[in-house]
């Protein structure tokens, strides 16, 4: 299939089931997948003569988990959606919180349909608090021990923390990978230009 589809993008001819004889198509291909090609293509399962052709222009689309910060946009985008349904309800502080930090393995899809469900099982003008999230949130709507947390010290800093804890990781992914920085991504669940951007911003060696 993979030869075809490259012989079509080179030819931009293709034969129609029944045809005898191919004809010319002027159309645009735009292409999708939640792979990494560049992996792909090493285990020989990925044509490199077909991931140029299609990749003149390319994007990477990170998963919802690394754009947290695009989840309260997004819930409000669809609460507006179905406000048009005559739905209007609203989500309170904790609730958005809960929701942006779940990691989504669904991504946008699945946090569409997480919305929706909830404003369909609640009366309209109501606000939708933590408590009435589906069960699997349930863990991150309760309240931590006060016994297990430290008392946070006179001179600290929360990003400078976070820094140092996302460093030790990326360090840690690229020893277990051998350097290979795709793999290194692969290990920590972000895209090859993320972990690129995050190295570079840590001082990592890049070669």
């Amino acid at each position: 299939i993979q030869a075809k589809l490259l012989r079509f993008l080179e030819s931009k001819e293709l034969t129609r089931l029944g045809d005898t004889k191919p004809r010319r198509v002027d159309v645009r291909v735009i292409s999708a997948t939640n792979r990494d090609l560049s992996c792909e293509m090493e285990r020989g399962t990925f044509r490199r003569d077909l991931f140029y052709r299609l990749t003149p222009v390319a994007f990477t689309l990170p998963p919802l988990r690394d754009r947290r910060e695009d989840i309260p946009l997004l819930i409000d985008h669809f609460l507006a959606e179905l406000q048009t349904e005559g739905r209007q309800v609203r989500f309170s502080v904790e609730a958005i919180r809960v929701l942006s930090a779940h990691d989504w393995p669904g991504n946008i899809r699945e946090l569409g349909n997480e919305i929706r469900k909830m404003v369909l099982l609640t009366e309209p003008g109501t606000v939708i608090g933590p408590e009435r999230l589906s069960r699997k949130f349930a863990a991150k709507t309760e309240a931590p021990s006060e016994k297990n947390v430290q008392p946070i010290p006179d001179r600290f800093s929360l990003y400078d923390h976070i820094a140092q804890i996302e460093r030790h990781y990326i360090v840690q992914a690229l020893n277990q990978a051998g350097g290979i920085k795709k793999h290194a991504a692969t290990r920590l669940g972000i895209p090859e230009s993320t972990l690129r951007l995050k190295m570079k911003q840590y001082s990592l060696d890049s070669h």
